[in-house]
């Protein structure tokens, strides 16, 4: 509801309307700020302040890993709709977003966290200023895009990997070969979720930064926590303790996120394995394929809560072995 304007002691006019106080040396200028704030009130905040006011009420909501995905989405939609005043967003602006992503040559899965992120800020003004409809709501990533797919690593860089596990970095890669546990589950790891007799590891925790810090938390799913079989080849490499973290940093506490990344940079340059721990457990999907375990049984060794994660690893694994198969075909002399 607007006040009737009235004339400070400095001479200055003041109107207020909503609450919002508006100031002027002439009614003139008054009027003017009254039909900017009127259009404000009908077409929106620009999209970079609410943009700007999501970021900093929920990116500290998450965990480290979605925020490096909300950072990259976030700074995408806010370069193309930069000004834009948010309530004139339409499903056609973010469907020409979506396509101006994909003629940028981005994945599935990076356009896919682009838009969720737009979701997400334009829902936010939905609940912020009571508007019902969210154009994103319509708006659907082709599921034809393509997606990237990480590879099992070169046998040569496997053996490297192998043959040096009796350095601190090198016996982690090396665990996570051989167990497919993930590298916040290893480091969470302590000599109490294993059992030397039984030959078993029980995985039920997992170590997350914030601002480089480590925080232990649980699992993502109730498929987190599982119980791996504790090979041989890892029995014989570690110390058979009874407490304690299994894979500490210097001073027998958890690694920092600054500090596992250097040791692990450090362990690639010194000894030429260009692998990353998630291509490990790769590899460790591949192993139990070639022992000829079902996909299932490798759903619940790595913990994957949905088995089309698993069957991706499948049909990697059962192309490379038609490919092999057909190799050794084409040389035979019949």
């Amino acid at each position: 509801m607007a006040k009737k304007a009235k004339t400070r002691k400095d001479g200055l006019i003041e109107k207020v309307v909503d609450g919002h106080h508006f100031y002027g040396r002439t009614e003139r200028e008054i009027l003017k700020k009254l039909k900017d704030y009127q259009g404000t009130k009908e077409s929106g905040i620009s999209f970079t302040k609410l943009a700007e006011d999501w970021y900093n009420k929920h990116i500290n909501t998450v965990t480290p890993n979605s925020q490096k995905s909300y950072n990259a989405g976030y700074k995408k939609c806010t370069e193309w709709f930069r000004g834009t005043p948010w309530k004139t967003i339409q499903i056609s602006d973010c469907n020409a977003y979506m396509n101006h992503l994909i003629s940028r040559g981005y994945a599935f899965k990076t356009v896919s966290n682009a838009m969720l992120v737009l979701r997400l800020i334009l829902k936010h003004g939905c609940v912020t200023y009571n508007v019902t409809e969210n154009p994103m709501v319509l708006v659907k990533v082709p599921r034809t895009l393509p997606k990237t797919k990480r590879r099992c690593p070169e046998q040569s860089n496997l053996e490297l990997v192998k043959s040096h596990g009796d350095t601190p970095a090198g016996l982690m890669l090396y665990f996570i070969l051989y167990s497919g546990l993930r590298i916040g589950e290893l480091l969470a790891l302590r000599y109490e979720d294993i059992d030397f007799d039984a030959k078993t590891i029980f995985v039920h925790r997992s170590i997350y930064f914030e601002s480089n810090v480590p925080h232990e938390k649980g699992p993502k799913s109730e498929a987190g926590t599982r119980t791996v079989p504790l090979l041989e080849c890892l029995v014989d490499k570690i110390p058979h303790k009874k407490k304690g973290v299994v894979f500490p940093d210097l001073n027998g506490e958890w690694y920092t996120n600054k500090r596992i990344w250097t040791v692990m940079d450090n362990y690639r340059k010194e000894t030429g394995a260009n692998v990353t721990p998630h291509e490990l457990r790769h590899a460790y999907a591949t192993m139990c394929f070639e022992a000829g375990l079902m996909p299932k049984d490798v759903q619940h060794l790595l913990g994957h809560s949905d088995i089309t994660t698993t069957m991706n690893i499948y049909t990697d694994w059962r192309d490379n072995r038609i490919v092999n198969a057909a190799d050794k075909l084409n040389k035979v002399k019949f």
